[in-house]
């Protein structure tokens, strides 16, 4: 905390704050301080508001609205992860495209907004299969099987959960793992 209120003060403190907050998000997410960790990444962002497009932006971006995501907030979810998406766009930038892709499939899944949900997640789903992101695909599969079992589509569901439960399993993904197994159960 006392590196994050530092980086309110240094000259180059915005991108620095930035990248603080995402390399702390899995100590957040792991120890529940989703609070704290958004207030932080809300914070970080705030400074990198004023500057141009930036790949720095863009994940402080992806980086709020994951976390609102995790503590339910999927209207505010969504407007962080559109700019977040925008900006990876502009910036050419795969990875942070794909990835708020994700988030925004899943935020609106949360909205009960199921045609945009599907949209994002097969856009995310598609680029992560072309850049041969397994991790990524794992977790899109994850998401769609979920997408399909709240459309009442059990056979896809099923068929989506038993891949990303395969590349859980390719991967080592322990937490993963657990998750596609709990959703199995709900799909059942």
């Amino acid at each position: 905390l006392a590196a994050h209120q530092a980086c309110g003060v240094l000259g180059d403190g915005a991108e620095l704050g930035g990248r603080l907050s995402w390399a702390l998000k899995p100590y957040w997410l792991n120890r529940g301080l989703l609070g704290l960790g958004l207030r932080v990444a809300s914070e970080a962002m705030e400074r990198l508001r004023n500057q141009p497009p930036s790949t720095a932006s863009c994940t402080a971006l992806l980086d709020v609205g994951q976390l609102c995501f995790f503590v339910g907030q999927y209207r505010h979810a969504t407007e962080y992860l559109r700019q977040s998406l925008e900006q990876a766009r502009m910036l050419q930038d795969r990875l942070r495209e794909t990835a708020a892709l994700q988030v925004l499939g899943v935020s609106w899944l949360g909205l009960g907004e199921l045609t945009p949900a599907r949209v994002c997640l097969l856009d995310a789903l598609r680029y992560a299969t072309q850049d041969q992101n397994e991790p990524f695909q794992a977790y899109l599969h994850n998401a769609l099987g979920q997408l399909y079992r709240v459309s009442g589509e059990f056979d896809q569901a099923m068929q989506a959960n038993r891949t990303a439960h395969a590349l859980a399993l390719g991967l080592g993904n322990q937490d993963l793992q657990a998750i596609a197994l709990l959703n199995e159960a709900m799909i059942r």
